[in-house]
């Protein structure tokens, strides 16, 4: 069914990236898909938890399990179960389910899109190029005396 719908002042592509910082991320999605070189691997996406860009995602994090174990890159996905509190160490199963709602601090990074040529696109994205253990700050007022479901802390006046 058609519509009408005015969009004149409108910016193409605004208000969906977040500019390069330091950033309190939850993963949204974890997709279990395959490298091109036949390597396991998870395709994570994120919301900025808060902050100005509260809300807004961050695509296509890839965390990928390379089957040669000395390949370079290949203690980041150890580091990326670590840094969101799973099991990491020895054999392991990956269940990208148990990542979701899942937090850490992520280094975003402004890349400039690449064709299939090597040529730029023109656009750009943000990119987690590094990812640390998510810390919750009870000293901040909004998460200040509140459980992690939002309700009141029933023990915040025990002490």
């Amino acid at each position: 069914m058609a519509f009408p719908v005015d969009i004149d002042g409108v910016e193409m592509g605004s208000g969906g990236g977040v500019p390069a910082g330091r950033y309190n991320l939850r993963i949204v999605a974890a997709v279990e898909k395959v490298s091109k070189k036949g390597s396991p691997m998870v395709v994570v996406d994120y919301e900025v938890m808060d902050g100005p860009y509260a809300g807004r995602l961050v695509k296509f994090h890839y965390v990928v399990f390379f089957q040669d174990k000395m390949a370079p890159g290949a203690g980041m996905s150890k580091t990326f179960l670590k840094t969101i509190g799973l099991p990491y160490d020895g054999k392991i199963t990956v269940d990208p389910a148990q990542w979701i709602g899942r937090c850490l601090v992520g280094k975003i990074a402004i890349e400039k899109e690449i064709d299939k040529n090597g040529n730029e696109t023109g656009n750009e994205y943000p990119r987690v190029k590094f990812v640390d253990k998510y810390e919750t700050d009870y000293t901040a007022k909004s998460t200040k005396n509140v459980t992690p479901d939002g309700e009141a802390d029933p023990f915040d006046n025990q002490f």
